[in-house]
């Protein structure tokens, strides 16, 4: 699985909610401080369950940019992180625009 840019802050944030779950081996890759890659194994069987990779070694860039330069219709979008339907409208079932 990749991920864009998770060699940098999300990787972090990935990792603080992996860290310390019983049973299962974490192993990292790191280049320059930062993790490029994590493969969570089961740490009796070696079985690998997820490989998570950071993309931006592959694609050099923002993803906007590259959309933009291939002329793809589909553009990526900016996610709404403050946007909090409970406030706009009681309940989690909002439906419209954002």
């Amino acid at each position: 699985m990749y991920f864009h840019n998770w060699a940098g802050y999300d990787s972090i944030l990935s990792l603080a909610a992996l860290v310390g779950v019983e049973g299962y081996k974490f192993v990292p890759i790191v280049r320059d401080g930062k993790v490029i890659s994590l493969t969570i194994q089961d740490s009796k069987t070696k079985t690998t369950y997820l490989t998570i990779k950071d993309s931006m070694k592959l694609i050099p860039g923002a993803l906007g940019k590259l959309a933009k330069e291939f002329g793809c219709d589909t553009r990526k979008g900016e996610f709404p992180h403050y946007f909090h339907p409970i406030e706009q409208t009681g309940s989690m079932n909002y439906i419209g625009r954002v």
